[in-house]
């Protein structure tokens, strides 16, 4: 059995359908589909799924970014979940690098007034794989990049994202070549800036 709820994700034309779930039963009794055309990279994933993280009705999230599907295996009705994701758009995307960015000040100060021994090579090692995941999402919408608001700021997210993987693997680096952590906190600062500088360019893409 399939319904039409009548809602659509974040200036989507598409319904939001629901289905009984024929996934496992501790998945949740429903399935919902959710077509999100403005979902390009996993930034947006990782965007929706900070948003919805929480709702007691939601069991688990699926993505296909390929089709820019999100699949919610869910116990409770669909309403609230679809609302969240309709609420989603270049502000809160520019309002998640602000709080992004705050953060890893915050984390930078805290290190440089209580002391840290950063693990370089862990950092290395994580910072190329979210590399390679970045950049081939930035190769991707590249010829996109001056397209509509949305697409400018996706641009904006995944580069200022292969950035600071850029900046974890040379504060890495410089950490194993000099034994010092102040290369991971001067690094560290300056990744948090270019985020700033980067939720202020997605702001004013909105305005």
């Amino acid at each position: 059995m399939m319904t039409s709820c009548g809602k659509s994700c974040d200036c989507g034309p598409d319904p939001v359908t629901t289905e009984t779930a024929a996934a496992p039963s501790n998945e949740g009794t429903w399935v919902s589909s959710f077509s999100v055309p403005k979902m390009d990279c996993p930034s947006e994933e990782r965007m929706i799924r900070l948003a919805l993280n929480g709702f007691p009705e939601l069991n688990s999230l699926a993505f296909d970014l390929s089709t820019r599907q999100v699949r919610a295996f869910h116990d409770g009705p669909v309403d609230h979940i679809a609302t969240k994701l309709e609420s989603l758009g270049l502000g809160a995307a520019g309002l998640f690098q602000i709080v992004l960015a705050l953060g890893v000040l915050v984390e930078v100060a805290r290190r440089f007034i209580y002391g840290s021994e950063p693990e370089s090579l862990l950092m290395m090692g994580i910072g190329l794989v979210a590399l390679v995941a970045n950049a081939i999402c930035l190769l991707m919408i590249y010829g996109h990049r001056e397209g509509g608001a949305h697409m400018k700021a996706s641009w904006i997210f995944s580069a200022n994202d292969v950035l600071a993987n850029i900046g974890v693997i040379a504060a890495g680096a410089l950490v194993a070549w000099t034994g010092s952590s102040y290369p991971d906190l001067v690094i560290g600062a300056v990744v948090g800036i270019i985020v700033l500088n980067g939720a202020r360019r997605i702001l004013a893409l909105k305005a």
